[in-house]
């Protein structure tokens, strides 16, 4: 993970120089050296996190430093992983860091790491993820909807029925994490949270809060003035919204 200062140019919203063509290459480029990566763009500055072979990564990351289209590169974590973070991405841009449940994964489980960082990387990274907002540890899933990306390896945990019948549960629809503990049907509050944690583990469990989405279908309903109007405005507003519609009209 690193952090560097781009050029920008101003066109009603600051938009980054070369991101277009940092987009149509990279994703093709590292989906030929099985790279997987993903960027977001905030402040006039790009935060990346690359994932492969050591020797690949290795070269990507000296090609960044040496691109005139970044500067201040700043190397935040460089580890070895077991499982990837974000294996289904040659190359993504991220709207927000702090609402993408990978990346959110991924901070919990570099949490000891980047609470190590010195003043300066601490800020840098705020500019994307803010620290100071608490974060899902492997057992605190209360105010959760959880939702499973695939079926567990069976070989790497129980075959129990309850096991089972919870994976079963989780794959169809997401459920929040009160209703599993009040249902009854899988044990006690630690009994689960044991499941989950392994579940967590094997980077199956997507865990996101669901008051967000309640206020949204509420809004929705006539509740609150908000309209599909209103959302498209705001979707076609800023940074992202200009390179959906360049990246569309590129095609």
């Amino acid at each position: 993970m690193y952090i560097s200062r781009v050029r920008v140019r101003k066109d009603g919203v600051v938009i980054p120089v070369g991101l277009s063509d940092i987009y149509a290459r990279s994703r093709k480029r590292n989906a030929e050296r099985g790279i997987s990566s993903v960027m977001s763009f905030r402040k006039a500055h790009y935060l990346q996190i690359i994932e492969g072979k050591v020797d690949d990564v290795d070269a990507l990351f000296a090609n960044i430093c040496d691109d005139p289209r970044h500067t201040d590169v700043e190397k935040l974590l460089d580890c070895s992983i077991s499982d990837r973070f974000f294996p289904k991405w040659s190359f993504k841009l991220l709207e927000s860091v702090q609402k993408a449940p990978e990346f959110i994964r991924f901070v919990n489980r570099h949490n000891r790491e980047i609470g190590d960082f010195d003043a300066h990387q601490t800020e840098l990274l705020q500019l994307f993820y803010d620290l100071s907002k608490p974060r899902v540890t492997a057992c605190d899933y209360s105010g959760k909807e959880l939702m499973l990306r695939g079926w567990p390896d069976f070989s790497e945990i129980s075959q129990s029925p309850t096991i089972i019948e919870l994976c079963a549960r989780l794959t169809k629809r997401p459920h929040t994490y009160e209703s599993l503990v009040d249902g009854g049907d899988f044990g006690t509050r630690r009994q689960i949270d044991v499941i989950l944690q392994k579940l967590d583990r094997l980077e199956l469990l997507n865990a996101f809060a669901y008051e967000e989405d309640a206020q949204l279908a509420t809004a929705s309903s006539g509740a609150a003035a908000v309209t599909t109007a209103n959302i498209e405005a705001s979707r076609s507003n800023g940074f992202y919204g200009k390179m959906r519609e360049f990246l569309f009209k590129s095609r």
